[in-house]
């Protein structure tokens, strides 16, 4: 925890902000996919969860994707989707497919 809160120090000068992220994982009401490999080709990060709030599986809430987009779901729509792998999946090109 405190790796990730100095890595956002170096870029962010807004500590409050910080708080509201470091503070919330350290009680455990957000829940981070730790060293999940993020994939730098096309949306392929998208399909899976990098955090969300600990209630969310439950009762839904907010979630963030790989691809870094924040959503607001239902209890129903977070089960269709998996955490970050902790390696990076192969995702085919035009040329496998023929």
């Amino acid at each position: 925890m405190d790796e990730l809160k100095a890595y956002l120090l170096e870029r962010n000068s807004d500590t409050n902000a910080i708080a509201l992220l470091i503070d919330p994982l350290r009680r455990g009401d957000i829940v981070l996919v730790w060293q999940g490999a993020l994939s730098d080709v096309g949306d392929a990060s998208e399909k899976f969860l990098l955090g969300y709030e600990k209630n969310t599986p439950r009762s839904g809430g907010y979630m963030v994707t790989g691809g870094g987009f924040v959503r607001q779901i239902s209890a129903e729509e977070f089960a269709e989707y998996k955490p970050l792998p902790k390696q990076l999946v192969s995702v085919p090109d035009d040329k496998d497919k023929k």
